[in-house]
């Protein structure tokens, strides 16, 4: 998986970018086999009211399947990367079909399922 990070009117620390990066792989890390790259760009955004925004896009560009393209906004650099990366995680989830693990515990508390001559003990 190859990253790219780009920015416009914005500058970041050598920390904040090592932090997108970690953040990035972290969401999207699962698939990496399946992506080639990773373009995200963070730009402030003035908009018509006046307020200092910052936006963040993400274009992941899988080998399989579809591009997924995920556009964030905020105020704060960090809570913005980290609304958009775990989006684009879900988004190339589903781009990719990729089903969530049900572990034993489940939601429904049930446990693991009993075979067909098993009983429960109360």
């Amino acid at each position: 998986m190859n990253l790219r990070i780009t920015t416009k009117n914005l500058t970041l620390s050598d920390e904040a970018r090592g932090r997108i990066e970690r953040r990035v792989y972290f969401a999207l890390g699962r698939f990496s086999g399946r992506i080639r790259s990773v373009d995200l760009t963070l730009w402030r955004d003035n908009g018509r009211r006046g307020g200092a925004g910052k936006c963040c896009r993400i274009l992941i560009k899988s080998r399989r399947a579809k591009d997924v393209m995920v556009e964030g906004r905020g105020e704060d650099v960090r809570s913005l990367v980290d609304r958009t990366t775990d989006r684009a995680g879900r988004a190339v989830a589903r781009a990719l079909d990729v089903r969530p693990r049900r572990n034993a515990g489940g939601a429904s508390g049930k446990g693991t399922p009993r075979g067909k001559h098993e009983r429960s003990v109360r």
